[in-house]
């Protein structure tokens, strides 16, 4: 026991992973199973004629679906896809689609509103696509469902917890990343849909409770859900909101991060301004949205690296093409800010601005600073989120604002040890009980049959 000792963290961070593996091998569909098409030929995806008579979160379509990770490792997990109906900014319908995952032994009474940040202009990287059994991994493009993947990891965490998690395409039929207004009402109207299909997922209410979440690029329609509800959604019963990492000033974003190794984000979110873009763009910066919008967050970060929006050689206006839309809403539920103090990509400053001027409006918000950078405050963050959630759905946050810094260490090199003991522990007591009974309740595959079914 002496030598084993020091990989103990190692071990328990291999256990909360495991059940994934475990059952994604001993699934007979491993390596048999039929490619799904892409949503740019599933008719699925399809609204109907006569969608602007429908009102927001209407149920248009449905179906039950095997969800894998890297599109072809059965994640044995049951779900469904609901195509619902939702609105633009500027008040016009669309048809967007969310992805359930329910737990085998659920609470009823509540679910998750997960947004991922899949931080793409094309419609087929979609999560209700990568996510799916047969979607991937696609010959020429072995990436596109890396992020899924590791996304798919921290909805686990929910689940575990007993949480039916519903996650949906928060840039709407277009892929709009980073269209605020667009991304927000996708979220609200992706929870009426939920609470609408509540008899297929077998609520006990008829009113579940509900809390969101996103990090980075899936913190963003966050933060615009949490603002819009009041205005927007304001009959749903949302306990609070969970997000870090997530741009709010995109132009002190764009500052930052352009001729980095994160540019495409930005060519990404500046190839949904039309019609701006039309009037603008060059040439070369027609070819490089047109490639943008038709391939995912991964191949567009190698390609695209160190390349400059404000270059006159993609558009005409150079760095004057920069604005700061004002947001105005305030949050109704209560709120866990947080945001990492090396963040590379996003200014720790757009949290703490964001803080002040929603508490200034009298919204409750958490704010914690940790000592990560972009990518391993996720992590870090992980066991107060997960204790958020819970009091959140409890009633028990303290309805003040308040600004915390968490000293934990960033997971570098010399600090990995004892962070990742710290944050294994934590993870533990959150999830031990649900883990220890997925162990002794084996044999449930969540095989689902693929069946669609028009509501």
């Amino acid at each position: 026991m002496r030598i084993l000792k020091p990989y103990w963290p190692l071990i328990v961070a291999v256990q909360f992973i495991a059940p994934l593996a475990s059952i994604a091998w001993a699934s007979p569909q491993a390596g048999s199973f039929a490619k799904v098409p892409r949503p740019d030929r599933d008719p699925f995806y399809a609204p109907p004629p006569d969608l602007e008579h429908f009102v927001p979160g209407t149920v248009l379509r449905s179906r039950e679906v095997n969800t894998a990770l890297l599109g072809f490792l059965p994640s044995g997990v049951a779900a469904w896809q609901l195509l619902y109906r939702s609105t633009t900014g500027h008040g016009s319908a669309i048809a967007a689609v969310t992805t359930i995952f329910r737990p085998l032994r659920p609470k009823r009474d509540r679910f998750m509103s997960y947004m991922m940040a899949y931080n793409s202009g094309s419609p087929n990287c979609v999560p209700s696509f990568t996510w799916r059994l047969g979607s991937g991994p696609t010959p020429g493009r072995p990436l596109d469902n890396w992020q899924p993947t590791v996304e798919f990891l921290r909805i686990r965490g929910y689940l575990l917890q007993g949480f039916i998690v519903s996650s949906p395409d928060h840039e709407g039929p277009d892929s709009a990343f980073s269209a605020g207004r667009v991304s927000g009402r996708c979220v609200l109207d992706s929870m009426r849909a939920t609470t609408n299909f509540g008899h297929s997922l077998n609520f006990s209410v008829s009113k579940p409770a509900i809390v969101g979440s996103g990090y980075s690029g899936g913190g963003i329609p966050v933060i615009w859900a949490a603002a819009l509800q009041r205005n927007y959604a304001p009959e749903l019963p949302i306990k609070g909101w969970v997000v870090g990492g997530a741009p709010v000033n995109w132009t002190e974003v764009i500052q930052m991060i352009h001729k980095s190794t994160v540019s495409s984000l930005v060519l990404t979110g500046f190839a949904q301004l039309r019609p701006l873009w039309d009037k603008v763009v060059t040439a070369r910066g027609r070819q490089m949205f047109q490639f943008i919008r038709t391939h995912c967050l991964e191949i567009n970060t190698f390609k695209f690296a160190y390349s400059s929006i404000l270059s006159y050689k993609f558009q005409t206006l150079g760095p004057s093409i920069l604005h700061h839309p004002r947001k105005d809403e305030t949050p109704m539920a209560p709120v866990f800010l947080y945001h990492g103090k090396r963040d590379q990509i996003v200014p720790t400053t757009q949290s703490l601005s964001l803080a002040k001027t929603w508490c200034n409006r009298k919204a409750h918000v958490t704010f914690t600073i940790y000592s990560g950078e972009h990518m391993t405050t996720s992590l870090l963050a992980m066991p107060k989120a997960y204790k958020f959630v819970n009091k959140a759905f409890q009633g028990t946050v303290t309805p003040s604002c308040s600004q915390n810094i968490d000293d934990s260490k960033s997971l570098s090199s010399v600090g990995l040890p004892t962070t990742l003991n710290s944050l294994i522990i934590k993870l533990t007591n959150y999830l031990g009980p649900a883990r220890r009974w997925d162990r002794e309740n084996p044999g449930h595959s969540g095989k689902r049959t693929g069946r669609t079914n028009n509501e």
